[in-house]
């Protein structure tokens, strides 16, 4: 239930509560919620489909499943995850713009992305730009992961403007 346990803590995380605030949201005691978020106890069925319903999510993604093995996408952070995630897993370079593509970089590991969502785009054009950076050493790797984290971070609470809930 390893999955159980980092979903619990990202679900305290998103919703910006301390533990004792989270246990008591949940209904459950804090050494029930500690154990839980430090994986030494699985609770029942029934307090899983409890929390699940408290969270707005189902048992599956309480136990971290999904349909496509994607994480989630909510939030705009949830969405820089979620193309990072693809790019890690698959391979992919990804071009924001197609002016950035020449014919000699098309192959079958590239792949272009239009983003929808001005907030994740601008994640990614300033990630571009700070690489640059690194790139030439301006700035150094641990200041890149910074900034880039804190950026990160800044859109955690920020919903995803398009309908079909994806930014591309």
């Amino acid at each position: 239930m390893k999955a159980f346990a980092e979903q619990l803590r990202a679900q305290q995380k998103k919703h910006g509560m301390t533990q004792e605030q989270f246990s008591k949201f949940l209904g459950i005691s804090v050494s029930a919620l500690s154990c839980y978020v430090l994986g030494k106890k699985v609770p029942s069925l029934d307090i899983v489909a409890a929390i699940a319903e408290k969270l707005g999510i189902t048992i599956g993604e309480l136990c971290g499943e999904t349909a496509t093995g994607m994480p989630k996408t909510v939030t705009c952070a949830d969405a820089i995850r979620q193309i990072e995630w693809l790019h890690d897993v698959l391979h992919y370079d990804f071009y924001l713009d197609e002016r950035e593509v020449a014919d000699d970089v098309l192959t079958f590991k590239t792949v272009q992305i239009h983003l929808y969502d001005i907030d994740v785009y601008t994640y990614f054009t300033t990630k571009k730009k700070l690489a640059a950076l690194v790139k030439d050493g301006t700035i150094d790797e641990a200041t890149f992961e910074d900034l880039m984290n804190s950026k990160l971070a800044a859109l955690e609470q920020v919903p995803l403007t398009p309908e079909d809930g994806l930014p591309f």
